[in-house]
């Protein structure tokens, strides 16, 4: 009896801990909201002509700094291409798994040896890849440095491959040598494909901080760590209506983890005093 309350104790402690993870994290989801609603759009032509103001109101440029949120279509001179789709993008995220079944011995309470089959998988190829790119609007172009922003990615790859022998995969662009290690106990299935992109010509929904601390005007992750920096393919609307349910969904999520934790304090309790 003792030990099942002192498990319960635990069981309350790592509740509580879930509890506070999930408030934490719709903090988080929250201020993204009240970013997002308390940014008002402004186009290419409207920062411009901002940034322009104030340095000839300092007599020099290089001071501008804003939260800023705009609207527009991806462009790019001279795109990278993503390695298995092939497709023109600004940013590309790329996985390739091999995966395989192996035999493995379970004892069992008797002390007999069980044969069992399980499946898994191993990481042949995991890139990124991220370019500077510009958002255009209807009043002109600016400049976007992704780097550490929050980006909404398109899948274009889902593909599996049966294993066939080949001491090569091709895919795309991608290709790479395999020499999957034969034992009596594993056994290699084939090869899963997945690919994620930005391609050009999209249009964009960014949210971000604008500066020309550099000479040009660029969007980029704001100087305050804890800056909002999204990038997605999805519109305004779409984002909140996301983020307002994860919300709801944290906010449930954290209330039953904390009533669970007092559940189990309350009956841990209960049960190590009884079982003195």
């Amino acid at each position: 009896m003792f030990i099942f309350g002192a498990i319960l104790l635990v069981f309350s402690l790592l509740s509580l801990i879930t509890a506070i993870a999930f408030i934490f994290g719709r903090r988080e989801t929250l201020e993204n909201i009240r970013s997002i609603k308390s940014t008002e759009t402004s186009t290419v032509g409207e920062l411009q002509h901002l940034r322009d103001a104030i340095a000839k109101e300092l007599g020099k440029g290089g001071s501008f700094r804003e939260q800023v949120e705009v609207k527009g279509m991806i462009r790019s001179n001279n795109p990278t291409i993503a390695q298995l789709s092939q497709r023109p993008c600004v940013y590309a995220q790329m996985t390739v798994l091999e995966t395989y079944e192996e035999t493995y011995y379970e004892t069992d309470n008797e002390g007999n040896e069980q044969r069992k089959t399980r499946q898994g998988s191993t990481i042949l190829a995991n890139s990124s890849l991220q370019i500077n790119f510009f958002l255009e609007d209807e009043t002109g172009r600016i400049e976007v440095n992704p780097n550490r922003a929050n980006v909404d990615l398109i899948k274009v790859v889902d593909s599996y491959e049966q294993y066939q022998g080949n001491p090569t995969l091709y895919s795309g662009q991608f290709s790479c040598n395999v020499n999957p290690q034969t034992f009596d106990n594993k056994r290699i299935l084939g090869y899963q494909y997945n690919e994620y992109i930005l391609p050009v010509d999209t249009k964009v929904y960014i949210l971000g901080e604008v500066s020309d601390s550099q000479g040009s005007l660029v969007i980029q992750h704001p100087l305050n760590p804890e800056g909002q920096f999204i990038i997605t393919h999805k519109s305004e609307e779409q984002l909140l209506q996301e983020k307002e349910s994860v919300a709801k969904q944290q906010k449930g999520c954290s209330i039953f983890a904390f009533g669970f934790s007092v559940f189990c304090l309350i009956l841990g309790i209960l049960i190590v005093f009884a079982s003195y």
